[in-house]
């Protein structure tokens, strides 16, 4: 109704401006054919005009829906009633346009200035490296928006979106027409609180909070997005958000913030596989932050249940039964408590085998995990031959998944690459050892670049490592370069998160005075 007003008030506006003025422009008619001329003409022409505004759609159509056919078409259902249908591909490359016109912008300007730059070669390499991030940064974000469709149209395939709030369904066309920007605008902080402030249903509050947490994260605005997801849980304060949550501030390292979500998480679980989740989820936060023996306790509580639960499904418990034994299997042998680890991980591993057959990613996946912390332990337990055989296995597995989707699986590869060069260093291949760090190094530094708090730990680590194995290699230049560079980073970390980085800190001030002491200096 409104909009037909605006078009009726658009209408009278046009006609009264050119009824009134037309007969004054003698002049610019003058030049206008003699059968235009007429009065009868020159009266029906401003009507004409009028009814323009009333014949043309102004608005927007609005998403109230969608349904992905077999053959892999998507049919949008507007609220007109009208339905369309597109290629997922298609959809995937208006989404992601203006970041590829943006990547090709930028390597254009990245040449040009190669090409002729008038800069100083300091200047010039400053500028460069300045380019390669954000052509970086926007490949980043080109696949997180990739990876946010796939996700959004798994979610919402099939479901009614006429039942949620009209910023909601504008947000999500905005996204789907490929601005991400006018999307996020839409869905301000203003406009949502001013939805509150006239006692809007709290689910579809919530809703549009989780919505604009997506969009923040396809920005890389972590934190920002991490606001949006307490939003959302106090609004809807149940299992469900506050567990995505808690799981949002554990995977970016805000540890104290996701103790306290994993709390209320536990404090809600009503269903037996809510309260196993988060034991599980909770017990690996407890763990990073040395809290062992809660861990344990969490662990073992969470097996439990989800072995309880197995008894009665032929498999739709099992990949959680294998990967909290991997966890609980981490845990012992981290605790120096072999035997127990080995047991746990050789159960763990029968079970991941038998979900080989599904020839899903998510299985082998799974597997590549188990047989990665499982060689770990025979590492330390000297088992080396058969370590090396569980690390190639999970090396072969990693390389094909982050092949196939590496913005999800290329740092598992880097994982496994840390930890099997850390054997070949054992093992004297020194070389061989070298090569792996290096390629770990780059992908957790490429990876930092999109999720600094997420993955520089990791880049520390590795630098770490890298550092001890140039000792062997007799390169103490390098050696001390690497030592430094971690050193620096445990140090920014542990200003915020004193209780878990701190221990890193003392652990590379150790090496490194190992390693001068060795120097006599």
């Amino acid at each position: 109704m409104r909009v037909w007003a605006v078009k009726f008030v658009l209408a009278i506006l046009i006609y009264g401006c050119l009824f009134f003025s037309l007969p004054s422009l003698e002049a610019w008619t003058t030049f206008w054919p003699e059968s235009l001329k007429s009065p009868q003409v020159q009266f029906l022409l401003p009507i004409i005009f009028s009814l323009i505004p009333l014949v043309i759609d102004f608005s927007t159509k609005l998403i109230t829906g969608f349904r992905i056919e077999k053959d892999g078409r998507i049919v949008f259902r507007f609220d007109n009633g009208k339905e369309e249908e597109m290629t997922r591909e298609a959809l995937k490359r208006e989404i992601v346009a203006p970041l590829t016109e943006q990547i090709l912008s930028l390597k254009k300007e990245f040449d040009d200035r190669r090409s002729r730059s008038t800069l100083t070669y300091t200047e010039n390499q400053q500028k460069e490296a300045e380019l390669r991030r954000e052509i970086d940064r926007a490949k980043k974000e080109k696949e997180q928006l990739e990876a946010l469709l796939d996700k959004l149209l798994e979610k919402l395939d099939g479901k009614d979106l006429s039942t949620t709030d009209h910023l909601y369904q504008k947000a999500l066309t905005l996204f789907l027409h490929g601005q991400l920007d006018k999307a996020l605008a839409t869905l301000n902080d203003r406009k949502i609180q001013e939805k509150e402030n006239a006692g809007a249903d709290k689910q579809q509050l919530a809703d549009l909070y989780l919505l604009k947490a997506e969009f923040l994260k396809a920005k890389l605005m972590y934190a920002e997005a991490g606001k949006c997801l307490e939003k959302a849980a106090e609004f809807v304060p149940d299992w469900e958000h506050c567990h995505d949550a808690a799981r949002f501030y554990s995977n970016h390292n805000f540890f104290q913030k996701a103790m306290a979500w994993y709390e209320k998480s536990l404090a809600i679980a009503k269903k037996p596989l809510e309260r196993a989740g988060t034991q599980n989820n909770f017990a690996m936060l407890q763990k990073e932050m040395q809290k062992y023996e809660a861990a344990r306790n969490g662990f073992q509580e969470a097996l439990s249940i989800l072995c309880e639960l197995a008894k009665n499904s032929s498999e739709g418990f099992l990949p959680d039964v294998a990967r909290t034994l991997n966890n609980l299997a981490n845990l012992q042998a981290y605790l120096y408590e072999y035997e127990n680890a080995k047991n746990c991980f050789e159960k763990a591993l029968e079970v991941a085998r038998k979900l080989l057959r599904n020839d899903s990613e998510k299985d082998k996946s799974l597997l590549a995990q188990i047989l990665n912390d499982f060689a770990s332990l025979l590492h330390n337990c000297q088992e080396y031959e058969i370590a090396k055989e569980y690390y190639d296995e999970a090396l072969r597995i990693r390389r094909y998944l982050s092949t196939s989707n590496p913005m999800i699986f290329r740092r598992y590869l880097a994982y496994t690459l840390n930890n099997i060069s850390l054997l070949q260093k054992d093992l004297h291949e020194y070389e061989v050892s070298r090569m792996g760090y290096e390629e770990a190094l780059g992908i957790f530094r490429d990876l930092s670049k999109y999720d600094y708090s997420v993955y520089q730990p990791y880049v520390a680590d590795t630098l770490n490592n890298l550092a001890s194995l140039y000792e062997n290699l007799h390169d103490n230049v390098q050696s001390k370069k690497c030592f430094e560079e971690a050193l620096n980073i445990w140090k920014k970390f542990a200003i915020t998160e004193e209780e878990v980085y701190l221990p890193k800190v003392v652990d590379v001030l150790n090496n490194l005075g190992l390693f001068y002491f060795r120097l006599h200096k």
